[in-house]
Order: structure tokens, then C-alpha cells, then sequence
């Protein structure tokens, strides 16, 4: 992960009850974007995680304090077009730090990344109450707080669409757009056939540790089992095991590694890890 992660923590110890401990804090993980420059769309992938701990003064031992919510998911046309922004704001949230340095700054990035967003091919996980409030016509749905994660898939009869040339065009200008495009082209892969690939997939920092990222997991599975695909496939980087582990508890094993090349000092990686699962494979296990 970059230097320049906001996310990043560095655990200290502190003098608790007279002994010292170190307390387990949210730590993000952050997988590889993707831009595919030749079939004129972009997309990103990543996975978020983490818990929000305390610790019990007399068994000196964390505890969550989390309550998992009861969440519905939302796909395609099922989204609400008052919960895109902060479907797009879930997902900055957790790519600004690998992202910023070729995005730039807030407003231009989440700007770039809404006109690239693909409702199609988007799953997001709201509470279950968001949806009823958003036909009621309740402000609350939109709230950022209400969009607990966000998840895109593609495959071979379903790309994603988006023409990543005139967004960056029109939020960056003719050359800058140019320039962004060329420092993201090094990212581009290559889908397996008969695989549901998961384009990105971020968990907000108020979620994280709550099933979110498991819960879109399952529903990636789902789809691929619907549209007749052998496996699920994803991308991570090797500056991210806690996503590595993730995945792999959730039936992934690595089936491919890739050295990105010095354009990853750019991103904070230097190797990417292609990682698959079968859809019979149970997952949380």
C-alpha cells in the first residue's frame, strides 16, 4: 500500500490497566485497479476489511463492538440514482489512497470515477431499511452511511462499457486525460474465459468487519453460477495480505502472479496475484 494511504495505522503501545497492549485498529486492504484502455473501459478492483475492536478492562481481551446489520443488495437498474454518489463516494473512500496520485484531487477523481461508473454491472449493499426509504422519498437513502459496500462483475457477454477516453477528456482536459490514461494503461489485464471476474469491490469504512465484503462475495458466486461460469476470478497485490487472506477464506486460491513493473513505485506494489475460485467451493470456511 502507498505512503500516502490515509488509512494507514502504525500500532503503538499503550499502558492499559498496567500492562502493555497493542490494540487491533481497522486496517483497509486495497487490491489493483484496472484500466483497459483497448476495449475502451475502465474499472478497479479492490476489497476492504477490518474490525473495530475494545478492550474489556477486566479480561484485558478485544471484543467487537459491532453489530452486523441486516443488508439487502441492489443490482443494476435496482439502484436508485440517489445512491450512485455515494456508491462512488464508498468506493473513492477506499481507492484514493492507491489512486490519488493519477486522479489528482478529490473532486476531479470522484468526478472521472462516476462517469465511469457502470449501474449495470454494479451490486451494492445497503441497509435493509435504505430501500424502503428511498420509495417513501426519505433523504436518509442517500446518505453516504447507507451504502455499506459496492461490487462490480464482468465477463465475456457482460463487459463493462465505459469510455474511460472522453471521461478523462471531459474532467481533465485533452493532454492531462492523455497523461492520466498512460500511467493506468500498465494496470490493464486480461479476463479468463468462463470466469465471472470481480472488477472492484470496497467496503466503507464504518462496515468494515460486519460480513459486507463476504456478502458480495457470495453474491459474485451466485451470478457466475446463474450465467453457467466454472469460477470467480480477482486481482490482488502483494501489498495486501490481509485481502489476500480475505479472499482465500472465501474458497480463493492464487492461480497466476504478475511483476507490474517500476510503474508500481507509482502505486505502492510490485507484483499482482490473479486468484480464483470455484463456484462449488464453499466460502467462510
Amino acid at each position: 500500500m502507498s505512503n500516502d494511504n490515509d488509512w494507514s495505522w502504525k500500532p503503538q503501545k499503550i499502558r492499559y490497566s498496567g500492562t502493555n497492549v497493542k490494540p487491533p485498529r481497522p486496517v483497509p486492504v486495497v487490491s489493483l485497479p484496472d484500466f483497459r484502455l483497448g476495449t475502451h473501459y475502465s474499472t478497479w478492483r479492490f476489497a476492504c476489511s477490518g474490525e473495530s475492536s475494545v478492550f474489556n478492562s477486566r479480561s484485558q481481551l478485544p471484543q467487537s463492538t459491532k453489530v452486523k446489520p441486516v443488508i439487502r443488495l441492489l443490482s443494476g437498474d435496482e439502484i436508485p440514482d440517489e445512491l450512485v454518489e455515494p456508491a462512488v463516494a464508498v468506493f473513492w473512500e477506499g481507492f484514493n489512497g492507491l489512486l490519488g496520485r493519477v486522479l489528482g484531487d478529490a473532486q476531479q477523481a470522484r468526478e472521472y470515477v462516476s462517469a465511469t461508473f457502470e449501474r449495470a454491472a454494479c451490486t451494492i449493499a445497503v441497509h435493509a431499511d435504505s430501500q424502503s426509504a428511498s420509495e417513501t422519498g426519505s433523504d436518509s437513502a442517500g446518505s453516504t452511511g447507507q451504502v455499506l459496500g459496492v461490487m462490480a462483475v464482468s465477463d465475456a457477454d457482460h463487459p463493462i462499457k465505459g469510455n474511460v477516453w472522453s471521461a478523462a477528456r471531459d474532467v481533465y482536459g485533452a493532454i492531462q486525460g492523455s497523461l492520466r490514461l498512460l500511467l493506468l494503461a500498465p494496470l490493464e489485464v486480461t479476463i479468463p474465459p468462463d470466469t465471472l471476474y470481480i472488477e472492484y469491490l470496497a467496503v466503507s469504512a464504518r462496515s468494515r468487519g460486519l460480513g459486507i465484503g463476504q456478502a458480495l462475495l457470495g453474491h459474485a458466486v451466485t451470478l457466475a453460477q446463474q450465467r453457467g461460469h466454472q469460477t470467480v476470478s480477482l486481482d490482488v497485490t502483494d501489498a495486501n495480505p490481509r485481502a489476500q487472506a480475505l479472499y482465500e477464506r472465501n474458497g480463493f486460491v492464487v492461480t497466476r502472479t504478475e511483476n507490474i513493473g517500476p510503474v508500481g513505485k507509482l502505486y505502492g506494489f510490485k507484483k499482482a496475484h490473479m486468484m480464483v475460485r470455484d463456484v462449488g467451493t464453499p466460502s467462510g470456511t
